[in-house]
């Protein structure tokens, strides 16, 4: 992710209450990716600590974790689903998305050509 791109993450955080003060801190989290007409899970952790603190940190920490080690991969799987779905819509060419076009060769492309870059 860059300074320019707008928010591309959908992070929902969820703890149980407390019903007495020594209980632990107990709280999930889950993470998506919020492409441009797809949702994709990116990763999720549920914590049990002693002080919310310590819950706030492994929060931090792992989805930061999960944005390094995904976005990317699932940035363009997203790219290459709405690419799909453009091909089986339309008799013509679709426009590759940026990312793509160095692995497909092309700024546009027919389904047939999907189809034979796909075999190799």
């Amino acid at each position: 992710m860059t300074k320019d791109d707008v928010s591309k993450v959908i992070i929902t955080i969820d703890c149980m209450a407390r019903e007495k003060q020594s209980m632990a801190f107990v709280c999930m989290h889950v993470l998506h990716f919020n492409g441009a007409s797809l949702k994709t899970f990116m990763g999720g952790g549920l914590y049990v600590a002693a002080t919310a603190d310590d819950v706030a940190n492994n929060f931090l920490a792992s989805i930061a974790q999960d944005i390094v080690d995904r976005f990317d991969s699932i940035n363009k799987d997203n790219l290459r689903s709405t690419l799909e779905s453009c091909l089986m819509l339309t008799d013509t060419k679709c426009n590759v998305p940026g990312p793509l076009q160095k692995e497909f060769g092309q700024k546009q492309m027919t389904l047939g050509q999907y189809m034979i870059s796909k075999q190799h």
